[in-house]
């Protein structure tokens, strides 16, 4: 193993920094995936807005008339 006696000093600084540069890493891969998630539900439930929507007008078009 090649040993650099320069960096022995800055050991303490690379086992902080190193980590920490992982969780920034990871914290932002989570804020992208979490974004993408509520953009699928938001569109999933748009879309069962608008069948809900077309489904109750279907049936309010083509339903018998009752006239009390």
């Amino acid at each position: 193993m090649v040993k650099f006696p320069a960096l022995t000093n800055y050991w303490p600084l690379i086992r902080f920094l190193v980590p920490l540069g992982i969780t920034n890493i990871a914290i932002d891969f989570g804020e992208q995936s979490i974004s993408s998630l509520f953009t699928v539900l938001h569109d999933f439930y748009e879309m069962n807005y608008y069948i809900a929507l077309l489904l109750e007008k279907g049936l309010q078009e083509n339903s018998p008339k009752y006239y009390g």
